[in-house]
């Protein structure tokens, strides 16, 4: 496992992960989808996308975005 920063905007997100971390925005750009639909708690909960918050920020690991998606889609 390696140690990555990330410095995302406002602050700094440090974690211990392995893999992208894809934030809001990025997740709108990827899937075509509005950032305030992501950022609804109960869209969120309805689709089950794996996200978390760091701080004020939420954001997700993309392997694991990916494997949601995956599983949407069949």
């Amino acid at each position: 496992m390696q140690t990555q920063s990330y410095n995302h905007g406002k602050g700094r997100i440090g974690e211990m992960v392995e893999g992208e971390v894809l934030f809001v925005e990025d997740i709108a750009q990827l899937f075509h989808i509005s950032k305030n639909t992501i950022r609804r708690k109960t869209w969120r909960e309805k689709s089950g996308i794996p996200l978390r918050k760091v701080g004020k920020h939420l954001c997700g690991l993309r392997p694991e975005i990916e494997k949601w998606f995956k599983g949407l889609n069949g």
